[in-house]
């Protein structure tokens, strides 16, 4: 048996498999790995899920400014290893709780490996030497008008470093206020969350009071733990779209205020399905827009049975959809 092979990487590099994921190790029929992609292979701009998480300021302002001094702040906890990088280039370890300046407009890439916890809900022993990054600011430097920016990239690469791509679930506590009150970012439409089982409280109150964040990211997983979402999105007033909730069963806590006092949202489509453990979703569309569409998913047959429109509110009261809100449901 020839046990010499020729693999041409240029035809390897970028190919996906039947699930879209990008080919990253190929095994031999001994399960050895013959060949693995390297870590700092450069993926392309718009694969998202394989690019670090990302820092992008608006354009626009450094049109005006061209040379303008700004600054990322970084607050950790503990000494977890944090890294950036400018523009694609080479990797710089910051130091803890530090500020990090930079002239004129450039693309900030950061990864960090840690153990994250959120500061207000320790966990157990855990909480004398966990690493975590506490938030993420960004400031100007110089001149009254603020910076305005966006993020991407997959947020697990500020836990696992280098290895975040094949880590599918969140922790307990992960990624908890980390942009709250941050009125100058506006997008996080291509950040990239976990797809797998969502800790607990994991993303709590992400976003909170991000007023000018007009787009979300996607909120891809269907199994969630208690407050996992709690206050995720409360009061980010600039807030068009909801994004997709798939999750059929909804632990305590999960929703509630999730999008309390967004008021530009005038659409869900939100697939939970009644169950026994109880009414937790609390206040989590107040201060929504007045006229809205919520869309449920329910076997059709089931759904007829419920007979109209009125029986139809009443079996998703506990949904606690506007009064003035379209109910309508779709099916596979």
């Amino acid at each position: 048996m020839n046990r010499n092979m020729v693999i041409d990487l240029n035809n390897i590099i970028g190919v996906r498999d039947s699930s879209q994921n990008i080919i990253e190790r190929i095994y031999n029929s001994n399960s050895q790995i013959i060949w693995e992609l390297d870590s700092h292979h450069e993926y392309p701009d718009d694969d998202y899920k394989n690019q670090y998480f990302t820092i992008t300021p608006d354009k626009t302002f450094f049109n005006l400014y061209p040379q303008n001094e700004w600054r990322i702040e970084i607050f950790t906890k503990g000494a977890p290893e944090t890294y950036y990088r400018i523009d694609k280039g080479g990797w710089t370890q910051a130091a803890l709780n530090t500020s990090i300046h930079f002239i004129g407009w450039h693309e900030i890439q950061i990864k960090c490996n840690a153990v994250w916890e959120y500061n207000d809900y320790p966990i157990g022993s855990l909480s004398d030497f966990s690493d975590k990054i506490n938030s993420i600011l960004v400031k100007n430097g110089i001149n009254s008008i603020d910076i305005t920016y966006s993020v991407s990239g997959n947020i697990q690469s500020l836990i696992y470093g280098d290895s975040f791509r094949s880590k599918e679930d969140a922790l307990d506590y992960a990624f908890g206020n980390i942009f709250g009150g941050q009125s100058n970012l506006i997008s996080a439409e291509n950040l990239i969350l976990p797809s797998g089982k969502i800790g607990y409280r994991s993303f709590e109150g992400m976003f909170y009071h991000c007023s000018n964040l007009s787009k979300a990211p996607g909120l891809s997983s269907i199994s969630l733990s208690g407050y996992c979402y709690h206050i995720m999105f409360e009061d980010c007033s600039s807030l068009i779209k909801a994004p997709l909730l798939p999750a059929t069963y909804i632990p305590i806590g999960a929703y509630d205020y999730m999008f309390n006092g967004c008021s530009k949202i005038k659409y869900i489509e939100c697939y939970a399905l009644r169950n026994e453990t109880g009414y937790y979703i609390n206040n989590w569309l107040q201060a929504t827009d007045d006229n809205g569409t919520m869309v449920v998913k329910m076997p059709v047959d089931k759904w007829n049975q419920l007979g109209d429109d009125e029986t139809r509110r009443k079996y998703y009261s506990w949904l606690s959809i506007p009064e003035s809100w379209e109910l309508i449901n779709i099916v596979d």
